[in-house]
């Protein structure tokens, strides 16, 4: 609806002819969609008084927040809030073949380039410098979001580093066996060459096998992924794309909530959440990191509330000038001690992967450190871990029960429990 005099407001009108239009629409990806909202009835208002309804289309999660909003301009303005916001638009994605083809052609345009080797390392990992190491992190951490392999912990990460190294491969995009060989000793470093390179041909060949996720070109000894697990690997990460995104919004919350000057929406809040996210990475990290070297040294080091903030300092996070330290460990420690059922499942993967992508520089074979680790052991007990104990038989959800799970899985594992005074 652009013109030299102006678009009035909206983006598009519903035509009737020899009448006026009681229908605008608008577009929009803003994140401050209500005051977009509110921007767009108060011009339209003066503009185009006939309007009664606007429909509104985002790229958004809105949902039953926008209930107020409706409420207030129907009041105010005489103007019904009709929101097609993203739910709206994936529930009817597959409704009708032309709406499946215009997805698959914005897929590809849009979305395609982010899942690509290029546009995960943008986003993915932030706290590891290197292009592969990133996507070895990525596919370890969607390793861990199927459980249903039962495969050895070391067969479970070879796989995850091999198919790290075949992303966006096709037919028409191969490697070759001592490329994959070479990236994953070049990514290791620490393991013994000859160890890392019959690892990566193993999972090779495991990963090879008929209907396996890998196409094996024998003649030229070269792989790729098949089409099969390059739209699972698409699922996959955009998944993982929108649960980082969930831990932003959740921490862009938190920063509302402890500096009253901000708005959740706003520009600065978005900015400090992903340092705040590339922060808290920083941290896992580092604890995965001095787990495996505890493991090899003996020498156990503890991370400190404020080191949170020194990872943000390592990031480079300009936006954090306008919080204390204080204020910054405090919306971290918020969003780790409460987070919500899915951004708690996304931070135990995150975790979980950084620790094994530390232990895998340190010693390709994790299966027996891990053993090695957990087979025998005597663990004693006092009252700060008895109590919990017992304050936790209250809780009817059984997956809430944090420390007895943590202590159920030690006894599964092997260790031998002791209590003290």
């Amino acid at each position: 609806m652009a013109t030299m005099s102006g678009d009035r407001g909206r983006d598009g009108e519903l035509y009737i002819p020899d009448e006026e239009p009681e229908v605008a629409v608008q577009y929009s990806v803003a994140q401050d969609w209500a005051a977009k909202v509110r921007a767009t009835v108060g011009r339209i208002s003066e503009t185009m008084p006939g309007v009664r309804r606007l429909l509104y289309a985002t790229n958004q999660d809105i949902g039953a927040k926008a209930d107020g909003l409706r409420t207030e301009l129907r009041v105010g303005h005489g103007i019904h809030l009709d929101i097609h916001d993203r739910s709206w638009f994936t529930e009817r994605e597959l409704s009708h073949p032309q709406r499946q083809t215009a997805a698959e052609e914005l897929s590809q345009q849009f979305v395609d380039p982010l899942l690509s080797r290029r546009g995960i390392g943008v986003v993915v990992a932030p706290a590891l410098e290197r292009q592969d190491a990133k996507l070895a992190l990525l596919h370890l951490t969607l390793d861990n979001r199927d459980k249903a392999t039962g495969k050895g912990l070391t067969k479970s990460c070879f796989e995850s580093l091999v198919l790290a190294q075949l992303h966006d491969t096709d037919t028409d995009h191969r490697a070759k066996a001592s490329e994959i060989e070479g990236s994953i000793i070049s990514l290791l470093g620490a393991g013994n060459p000859t160890q890392v390179r019959a690892l990566t041909r193993s999972a090779l060949s495991r990963l090879s096998n008929k209907h396996g996720p890998v196409n094996h070109h024998r003649s030229t000894d070269d792989y790729c992924l098949s089409h099969a697990e390059n739209l699972h690997l698409r699922q996959n990460v955009s998944q993982f794309l929108l649960d980082e995104q969930s831990l932003e919004d959740e921490i862009r919350a938190a920063i509302a909530e402890a500096t009253l000057d901000v708005e959740a929406g706003d520009q600065y809040a978005q900015q400090a959440a992903k340092d705040l996210r590339h922060a808290i990475e920083n941290v896992l990290v580092r604890r995965g990191e001095g787990f495996a070297s505890a493991v090899a040294t003996g020498e156990v080091q503890q991370i400190e509330a404020g080191e949170i903030f020194s990872a943000a300092a390592d990031a480079k996070a300009g936006s954090l000038d306008r919080l204390t330290q204080a204020q910054a460990v405090e919306i971290v420690c918020q969003v780790l001690d409460q987070p919500s059922e899915s951004t708690q499942r996304h931070l135990r993967r995150l975790a979980d992967a950084y620790t094994l992508f530390a232990f895998l520089r340190e010693t390709p074979d994790v299966q027996k450190v891990v053993v090695k680790i957990f087979s025998e052991g005597d663990l004693w007990l006092d009252t700060t871990v008895i109590l919990p104990l017992l304050a936790e038989t209250l809780l009817l959800d059984r997956q809430a029960r944090h420390y007895t799970v943590l202590l159920r899985a030690a006894l599964d594992a092997g260790l031998r429990l002791y209590v003290t005074d």
